[in-house]
């Protein structure tokens, strides 16, 4: 019996967050798993933030993850994983895509985009593990990259992280991708394996 495990996941508007989340969602259903889903959409559609709190377990009663409390952490974005450390513990696994998207203050020079190397030291210091890979460039591999939030969700079920299933995860992924891009999907869930194989799942 699963008693406790919490997901978030971070990003901004476009990266398909609100998808992989409710991919992850499926499978923890599929699971039979009581599971909650809190997302925060800000200016989604707008490239804004966007968050997703995934909770499964028996002793889940409030849609949010308490302070510290993420046992895994999917940054879609580097400094979107800095917007969140405050869900992040001594037991908080990260699975960090390393391309970046600068916000409207980068691109109009009023502040610097932190160092990539900085901002994974800052992470390794605070969690358990960082797990880094740019999905986007993996993504291109199937030929579109609409579909790097599927890599980092093969990633996600290579790692062996959360109680769930390679298989329910696969299956979510047919259910919830659209047909048209389908095979790009499957094939991208299986790129995001291969990744994390090659290197043995280290980070």
């Amino acid at each position: 019996m699963v008693r406790e495990f919490n997901v978030l996941i971070s990003g901004v508007g476009g990266q398909g967050g609100i998808t992989l989340s409710r991919m992850i969602t499926d499978a923890a259903a599929r699971k039979g798993l009581k599971v909650v889903r809190y997302e925060s959409l800000g200016m989604a559609q707008r490239g804004g933030a966007v968050q997703a709190h995934i909770r499964l377990g028996e002793d889940i009663f409030s849609p949010l993850i308490p302070s510290g409390r993420a046992d895994v952490v999917i940054a879609l974005e580097p400094n979107e994983a800095l917007r969140v450390v405050d869900f992040i513990g001594d037991e908080t696994s990260i699975i960090l895509n390393t391309r970046k998207i600068p916000p409207i203050s980068v691109l109009m020079g009023e502040v610097n985009y932190p160092p990539l190397a900085e901002e994974i030291s800052l992470l390794e210091n605070l969690g358990k593990a960082v797990y880094t890979l740019d999905a986007y460039e993996l993504a291109k591999e199937v030929g579109t990259t609409r579909v790097a939030n599927t890599v980092i969700l093969g990633a996600f079920s290579k790692l062996n992280l959360a109680p769930l299933m390679r298989d329910e995860l696969l299956q979510s992924v047919k259910s919830i991708a659209p047909q048209k891009y389908l095979k790009e999907n499957i094939a991208a869930f299986e790129v995001g394996e291969k990744e994390l194989e090659k290197r043995g799942t280290q980070k």
